[in-house]
């Protein structure tokens, strides 16, 4: 998020701050609910994903909408991120809303244009819990490993 300002890569439209503050400040509340580091870098990165936890990596999308959606763009591929999580943010509170398994929020019949071009998209009323999410993936992930 924060990498966003430093390389003018936010559309004109998204060109506030507060859309990057609010975006830095989801990955921490995110990174603070596992007991990880956030990424402090405010460099572009390629590997798809904002925090890593146990092998799981976990791209967070904040918004400022309650409630809200679960977005990606649609060159997003499955092998970017395993989980991608909401978080409503009204800073300083933000709130984790729960989230998606990357092969559920990326398949054709979630793509939508809500007036911003077609993405991958959930509504809030979909997504499952964090906790839920992170067991069910570790768990499709050893069932996957012994198939």
């Amino acid at each position: 998020m924060l990498q966003n300002k430093k390389n003018t890569s936010n559309s004109s439209a998204k060109n506030r701050l507060d859309i990057d503050i609010n975006g830095a400040a989801g990955e921490i509340a995110c990174a603070k609910y596992f007991n990880v580091y956030f990424d402090t870098s405010v460099s572009p990165h390629r590997r798809g994903y904002d925090i890593e936890v146990s092998g799981v990596t976990i791209d967070v999308k904040t918004t400022s909408y309650n409630p809200g959606a679960l977005t990606a763009k649609t060159y997003k591929q499955v092998k970017d991120a395993n989980i991608y999580v909401l978080v409503h943010c009204d800073f300083p509170r933000c709130t984790i809303m729960g989230g998606a398994i990357a092969s559920e929020l990326l398949v054709d019949w979630n793509i939508k244009d809500t007036g911003y071009g077609r993405v991958f998209h959930m509504d809030q009323s979909q997504l499952r819990s964090i906790d839920e999410l992170i067991v069910g993936y570790q768990s499709y992930k050893q069932r996957k490993q012994f198939a």
